[in-house]
């Protein structure tokens, strides 16, 4: 007797194929991209004012996160502001090690030692957003030197 092929006989493993590779690539996102909030609750605000020592009152938050394949990063923040000067007055704590504003207002570029080998990158930039004015981020980092030749990579 021949055996007739059904409409639907492809359908079953073409599904979990599918379903096999949309599997093995949740799994390759979660183990290789980074942790990341994209909600800001009072309760991730004061987590990340407490870790940063820094008020956030005149931010509005956009993104943080925890690089996964970086060794020497600690993890980013993102924001805007309205003024890139207060925001970095209510700092606490930290010393600034370098400093780069430019002349037009459209860029600022801080580092900043917090403590014995941890240190942070702060970069603004004019975006004149409705949510503010400039785009600042925010990289924690425990290896100073390697920062060197990567410190333009946000402008």
């Amino acid at each position: 007797m021949i055996r007739e092929r059904t409409k639907g006989g492809c359908l079953k493993p073409l599904l979990i194929m599918v379903a096999f590779i949309a599997l093995m690539g949740f799994i390759c996102v979660k183990v290789f991209a980074p942790v990341a909030w994209f909600r800001f609750d009072e309760k991730r605000i004061a987590k990340l004012e407490e870790n940063y020592a820094v008020s956030l009152e005149n931010t509005v938050p956009v993104m943080y996160w925890v690089p996964r394949l970086e060794s020497d990063t600690s993890d980013c923040f993102t924001f805007f502001t309205d003024d890139y000067k207060a925001f970095m007055d209510t700092f606490h704590g930290l010393e600034i090690v370098r400093a780069t504003e430019f002349k037009s207002g459209k860029a600022a570029r801080y580092t900043c030692q917090v403590r014995d080998g941890f240190y942070f990158t702060l970069n603004f930039k004019l975006t004149d957003s409705k949510y503010g004015k400039y785009k600042g981020s925010i990289e924690s980092y425990t290896d100073p030197d390697s920062r060197q030749a990567t410190s333009g990579r946000n402008e």
